[in-house]
C-alpha cells in the first residue's frame, strides 16, 4: 500500500512518558511507528534499525533500554499496544504474522536460527554475502559494473590507494561492492520530493549515485586523512558497517567547510 498512514493520538503532546524524553528520543519513537506502519520494523536486524534511525549502535542500545523501560516496545522491537491503538482496517497484523511464519520456516529448513540479511528487503544496505536468487528474471538488476565503479572512484578520489581490478573483483571486496550496488538499485528515498521512489532504476542512475557518494567522501578531512595518518580506501568504504556510517552522516562534522 502506497502512502500508508497510522494514528498518532493528541495525547502525544502531553503524555509524561513521552514528553519527559528528549526531542531526539521522541523523534526515534515516531520513526519506529513509521517503520511499524510500513511493515518494515519486523524485518530488520538491530544494525538495520540503527541505520533507519540514523544513530550509532551505542545510541541504539540506549534507545532500546529506555523504550523497553517505558513500555513502548518489547525486547524484539515489537511496538506494544499498536493493535489496540490502530483500527482494524489499519492493521497489518495478518501480513506481519505471515512474514514471521515464513521466516521461521526458512530457519527450520536451514537449521540456522538467524535469517541472513540479504533475504530481507529494506532500505538498509545489503549484506556482503550477495545473492540474486530473491529476484525474478523480470526484476533482475543490472550487473555490477566493477570497471566503471573503479573509474569513478579513481576520478573522484585520486589521492587514495587505487585497487587492482583483477584482485578486487575476485575477492571479498568485490562481493561487498556488488551488495552495495544492489542496495542502491533497490532502496528508496525516505524524505523529500522523491520520498518512496527508488534511488536508482538503471545502471546510469546507479553510477550517478556512486559518483555523488565518492564526491561526498572526498570532502571529508577524516576519511581522506588530511589531518591524521589514517585514511580510508575503497575496500573500507564498501564494507557494510562503514558504508552505513558514511550514509548516516557520521563524518559530516569532519568534512571541509
Amino acid at each position: 500500500m502506497s502512502n500508508a498512514w497510522f494514528r498518532l493520538y493528541s495525547e502525544f503532546s502531553h503524555d509524561p512518558k513521552v514528553q519527559m524524553m528528549s526531542e531526539a528520543m521522541q523523534r526515534r519513537y515516531i520513526m519506529l511507528l513509521c517503520l511499524r506502519c510500513s511493515n518494515t520494523l519486523v524485518t530488520l536486524h538491530e544494525t538495520e534499525v540503527a541505520f533507519q534511525l540514523r544513530i550509532s549502535d551505542a545510541e541504539l542500545a540506549e534507545t532500546k533500554s529506555l523504550f523497553v523501560a517505558k513500555g513502548f516496545i518489547d525486547s524484539d522491537w515489537n511496538l506494544l499496544n499498536w493493535e489496540k491503538r490502530q483500527f482494524s482496517s489499519d492493521s497489518s497484523k495478518e501480513r506481519v504474522a505471515k512474514h514471521r511464519a515464513l521466516q521461521k520456516a526458512k530457519q527450520g529448513e536451514s537449521g540456522n536460527g538467524d535469517v541472513t540479511l540479504q533475504k530481507r528487503r529494506s532500505n538498509a544496505p545489503d549484506t556482503d554475502t550477495d545473492t540474486d536468487t530473491s529476484l525474478s528474471s523480470a526484476t533482475a538488476l543490472p550487473t555490477c559494473p566493477y570497471a566503471e565503479l573503479l573509474k569513478l572512484y579513481a576520478r573522484r578520489l585520486p589521492e587514495l590507494p587505487q585497487p587492482r581490478k583483477s584482485l578486487w573483483i575476485a575477492g571479498a571486496d568485490g562481493k561487498a561492492m556488488k551488495a552495495r550496488w544492489r542496495w542502491v538499485l533497490t532502496a528508496c528515498y525516505e524524505s523529500g520530493e522523491r520520498a518512496g521512489q527508488r534511488m536508482a532504476t538503471n545502471e546510469a542512475e546507479a553510477l550517478a549515485w556512486f559518483d555523488r557518494f565518492f564526491e561526498y567522501v572526498s570532502r571529508s578531512n577524516w576519511l581522506m586523512g588530511r589531518d591524521r595518518e589514517w585514511h580510508c580506501n575503497l575496500a573500507w568504504l564498501m564494507k557494510l558497517e562503514n558504508f552505513t556510517k558514511v550514509l548516516s552522516g557520521n563524518y559530516d562534522n569532519k568534512a571541509q567547510a
